[in-house]
């Protein structure tokens, strides 16, 4: 496979992700039936660098493709 078809390739990929993602979404906020809040929660840069310390190397969990914190 050339670079030109690995290239649309991952592009299709990442457009059925979003696709995906975004029916799995509206599916989590249609569960609730608007009878409980958003059960959707986002968190500021503020509170990320409060809950994992400043990012510390100690609240570290690496995977194969991302790092996460605890």
């Amino acid at each position: 496979m050339g670079k030109k078809e690995e290239k649309e390739k991952k592009k299709r990929e990442d457009e059925n992700m979003l696709r995906d993602g975004g029916l799995l979404l509206e599916k989590r906020i249609s569960y609730f039936n608007g009878k409980f809040s958003n059960p959707i929660r986002t968190f500021s840069a503020k509170e990320l660098q409060k809950a994992t310390d400043n990012y510390s190397d100690e609240n570290l969990i690496s995977g194969s493709f991302k790092s996460d914190y605890r």
